[in-house]
């Protein structure tokens, strides 16, 4: 068995209230959140400029969490997905965010 090192993020404490901000409008965006193995699938409407933005987010992310397997992933016009997968130890932390997404999601459709 192999050991590696935990994941960890090389942002600066001065560019992650930034990039926390950028993950919750994303979450907050989502339309519909799936969970997967390995991680989730948020899904978001497939409003102009939105595949883009997840791109974007994604190439940011590999700069900093290279230990995150993103994808952006276009449904023909029915949603587009970004696919969030990571190692085993992520596993409760993608379970955590799928969870508080579904949360939203449930909180806003009873509104």
């Amino acid at each position: 068995m192999t050991n590696h090192p935990p994941p960890q993020c090389t942002l600066s404490a001065a560019e992650m209230p930034d990039r926390l901000a950028l993950i919750e409008q994303l979450c907050n965006r989502a339309s519909a959140v799936d969970r997967i193995t390995g991680g989730l699938v948020l899904r978001f409407q497939p409003i102009s400029g939105i595949k883009e933005e997840l791109e974007g987010f994604v190439a940011a992310e590999q700069q900093c969490c290279s230990f995150w397997r993103l994808e952006v992933v276009d449904d023909s016009g029915v949603d587009v997905g970004l696919r969030w997968t990571g190692p085993p130890e992520t596993a409760s932390f993608l379970a955590r965010l799928a969870a508080t997404i579904e949360d939203r999601i449930s909180a806003t459709a009873r509104s």
